[in-house]
């Protein structure tokens, strides 16, 4: 599903940066400089989300069982109208935030897919969400088709039906959108390479309900059904994982 968009077709940016210190203090530069900016049809922005992560020894866990690689601490995601608009911001963006290690900095254009739905009130007013990150990539000797296909049609319809064991209650997969001028961008300022088989979410009504739902013994089965297929096409040395709290700006 890494295909070429036109530049007039909605997208969403996916900015994934490392802390060299505390991920807040990350967070919050990124949060000055959003205050910079204007979700309106001038800028092509139509809102985003700012993930932060946080401590979890859960999530922490559940990656090293699996033999996952060091995850980064701030995921934002901006919302544009067009392609074209991301592609002027991302061009534009500072050549690091305050504690960013930027030598970590990894960006992508990417469209979603919702495979399971069941927390409407995740905006409301005193909610607690959070939710797992997790940055994907294939396993060795898989074409990107195969594992999008698998991804898309196997595994997310597996994470559907077991997730509710877990506490799951929201799940999408963000899919590339490759784009040569992204590309040129990247390269020019040394960029990581962003997770070329997409980034997952996956969130839980609150912290305790997280672990709750990963502890129980049907969460535990769950887990391992999905772990099985996991092996089947994804690369563990190169995924990711955090957990993180998030903040919606502008629409």
């Amino acid at each position: 599903m890494t295909n070429d968009e036109s530049p007039s077709r909605p997208v969403t940016a996916q900015l994934l940066l490392s802390a060299k210190h505390k991920p807040e203090a990350l967070a919050e530069a990124l949060q000055d400089w959003l205050d910079t900016l204007s979700p309106t049809a001038s800028t092509g922005i139509s809102g985003g989300v700012l993930s932060t992560r946080i401590p979890s020894a859960e999530i922490d866990g559940f990656a090293r069982e699996r033999g996952w690689a060091a995850a980064p601490d701030v995921l934002l995601q901006l919302h544009f109208e067009s392609l074209h608009a991301a592609r002027q911001l991302i061009a534009e963006l500072p050549e690091t935030f305050h504690t960013e290690d930027s030598s970590r900095r990894s960006v992508m254009f990417s469209n979603e897919l919702v495979q399971l739905e069941d927390l409407p009130e995740r905006w409301a007013d005193g909610t607690n969400t959070v939710k797992m990150i997790v940055t994907n990539h294939p396993k060795a000797g898989m074409t990107l088709g195969d594992f999008f296909d698998h991804w898309k049609n196997v595994h997310g319809p597996l994470v559907a039906l077991h997730g509710p064991a877990m506490g799951y209650r929201r799940y999408a997969q963000h899919y590339p959108v490759s784009d040569p001028v992204l590309d040129r961008i990247t390269t020019d300022r040394a960029w990581h390479t962003p997770p070329i088989g997409g980034i997952t979410e996956v969130w839980w009504t609150s912290y305790p309900d997280m672990v709750e739902g990963l502890a129980s013994e049907s969460g535990q089965e769950a887990s391992r059904e999905m772990a099985k297929d996991e092996v089947n096409f994804v690369g563990a040395e190169h995924l990711t994982a955090f957990l993180a709290t998030e903040k919606r700006w502008g629409a």
